[in-house]
């Protein structure tokens, strides 16, 4: 994924220096969540402090703390500036309002560089991305793991599934496949309380136009449909699916993942695999896809329209 990078800091006007633990030339800035500045302690979400660069660390450097108003540590970073807006560097480490590490990262000249580590509020891993530098502007960012809560894991060394959660990790706000790093298949986002797809290939949304049938649709007004619907999908799968010896003599068992057109006709195009698990179950998956009878297309502007979908078939042994 190639992104145009620039990481900016709120610019905030130095407003009180009242707390009494604040060190000689110390420098406390109060804030909202937003980082819109506020005058005073009471109307304020949380504070940052810049202390002097002490005789024990580099001279060019700045040190930077961030508190919840109860006064627990939010962050913790050095800067190249001694006033804001900062510019980090070295590591970054956010905290969790329980006190357990958020994420940490590495900075160089205000920039992210390196890995990022980020971690679940019970304190378990939950990913791991590489920032790459490629030019003063831009920067390519890389997805290498990712684990449930649980530490389970989803995604290693680039390739599985990766979920992005919203800030109080009580949802997932995307979620979708990787390969080699980048965004790949069908993802999956909640915009304004509404589920939206999209295809990517190598980090970039695939094109939603082809030579042989024009355009595919990611979101539609009314979405595509087994006849019979969830029910009749699932009894289509139980009456047709053959388990296959490899994967029952080496016990393979997990999800895997088809994409597919569902054509205005209803018929089913470009039947791929975007996550398999091997054992015969990937082509067993794609042949069963293949004698799937017609669905109902799904419907935009009133009109039957090309849409790309994703379904996930289960293999389970009892």
């Amino acid at each position: 994924m190639m992104i145009r990078f620039t990481f900016l800091f709120l610019s905030i006007f130095y407003l009180s220096v009242e707390d009494s633990f604040a060190q000689k030339d110390s420098t406390i800035y109060y804030l909202k969540n937003s980082g819109k500045p506020v005058s005073t302690r009471d109307s304020a979400e949380l504070y940052a402090v810049i202390h002097p660069a002490s005789g024990n660390t580099d001279s060019k450097l700045s040190i930077v703390d961030g508190y919840f108003l109860n006064g627990k540590k939010m962050y913790s970073t050095a800067s190249l500036t001694n006033s804001f807006p900062i510019k980090p560097q070295g590591p970054f480490i956010y905290y969790f309002p329980n006190g357990n590490k958020h994420s940490v990262r590495n900075f160089e000249n205000g920039q992210p560089a390196g890995d990022a580590f980020e971690y679940y509020p019970n304190g378990n891993f939950y990913n791991r991305r590489s920032y790459i530098k490629l030019s003063s502007d831009k920067i390519e960012v890389k997805l290498l793991d990712c684990k449930d809560s649980t530490g389970k894991a989803l995604a290693e060394n680039g390739n599985g599934y990766w979920i992005i959660y919203n800030n109080n990790f009580t949802a997932p706000k995307e979620q979708g496949w990787v390969a080699n790093g980048f965004r790949d298949s069908v993802w999956t986002m909640i915009i304004d309380n509404k589920e939206i797809k999209a295809v990517y290939k190598d980090g970039k949304i695939a094109p939603r136009f082809n030579r042989a049938g024009g355009q595919i649709f990611t979101s539609v007004e009314i979405t595509p449909e087994f006849p019979g619907g969830p029910e009749g999908f699932s009894r289509f799968l139980s009456n047709n699916i053959v388990y296959p010896n490899a994967a029952k003599a080496n016990s393979i068992r997990g999800r895997v993942i088809i994409t597919f057109v569902v054509e205005k006709d209803g018929s089913l195009s470009d039947i791929t695999v975007a996550r398999g698990i091997g054992g015969g179950c990937d082509e067993e998956a794609l042949r069963v896809m293949k004698i799937c009878p017609r669905w109902k297309p799904g419907i935009q502007n009133g009109n039957p329209v090309r849409v790309q979908y994703a379904v996930p078939i289960n293999f389970t042994l009892n």
